[in-house]
C-alpha cells in the first residue's frame, strides 16, 4: 500500500480485521503532473518575457532586481518594466492571499479559481502581444502591461504553490485533499 492511501475499517461483510484502500486524491494523474506543468508554463514564460520583452523575467522576479541592480552601478538606464515587476509581483501575491482567504471562508477549493485566474492573465498577456505585434518597443505601454501581466499570472502561480504547501503540511486531511477548504 503506498502512503497516499489510506486504510480505513471496512464492515463486517468484508471480513473480520479487514481494511479496504482509500484512493486519495494525490493519486491523480493531472495533479501528479501539475507541478511538472506548471514548471515548463514558467520557464516558458520567463524565456519568452525575457527575449521579446527585453530582458524583463516574468517568473523570476530576483532576475530583474539583479539586472536593475546591475544597471544602476553600471549608470545604464533601466526599463520602467524592470523597476514595477517586483511590486506588481508582492501585491498580486498580497491579494491572491486575500482572494484563497475568502475562498476558504465559503469552503471553496483554491486549486481551479487560481488555474483559472492564471490561465486569464496569461491569456491577455498573449492578446495584447499579438495585436502589438513582432516589431512593438518592449519599452511601450502595450508591452510593459503585458509583461505585468505575465508577472502577475506568476505570481498567481507562485501563491498556487505556496497555498499547496500549506495546506499539504497543516494536517493529514489536508495532504489527501489538494487545495481543499481549511474549514
Amino acid at each position: 500500500m503506498t502512503s497516499s492511501q489510506s486504510e480505513l475499517p471496512v464492515s463486517a461483510a468484508s471480513g473480520p480485521g479487514r481494511a479496504a484502500r482509500v484512493p486519495s486524491i494525490s493519486d491523480s494523474f493531472a495533479l501528479t503532473l501539475l507541478p511538472f506543468v506548471l514548471s515548463l508554463a514558467a520557464g516558458s514564460l520567463d524565456v519568452t518575457g525575457f527575449l521579446g520583452l527585453d530582458g524583463l523575467f516574468t517568473a523570476h522576479i530576483t532576475g530583474n532586481l539583479v539586472v536593475l541592480a546591475a544597471r544602476l552601478v553600471a549608470h545604464e538606464p533601466s526599463p520602467a518594466s524592470y523597476a514595477i515587476s517586483v511590486p506588481v509581483f508582492v501585491a498580486m501575491l498580497a491579494l491572491m492571499r486575500l482572494f484563497v482567504a475568502g475562498l476558504d471562508r465559503f469552503s471553496v477549493a483554491s486549486l481551479l479559481p487560481l488555474l483559472t485566474l492564471q490561465f486569464l492573465f496569461l491569456l491577455m498577456t498573449l492578446g495584447i502581444c499579438i495585436a502589438a505585434g513582432p516589431r512593438a518597443d518592449p519599452h511601450g505601454q502595450a508591452l510593459i502591461l503585458a509583461g505585468m501581466l505575465a508577472v502577475s499570472g506568476m505570481a498567481v502561480q507562485n501563491a498556487l504553490v505556496r497555498v499547496r504547501q500549506r495546506k499539504s503540511l497543516a494536517s493529514p486531511f489536508h495532504r489527501c485533499c489538494w487545495l481543499a477548504p481549511t474549514k
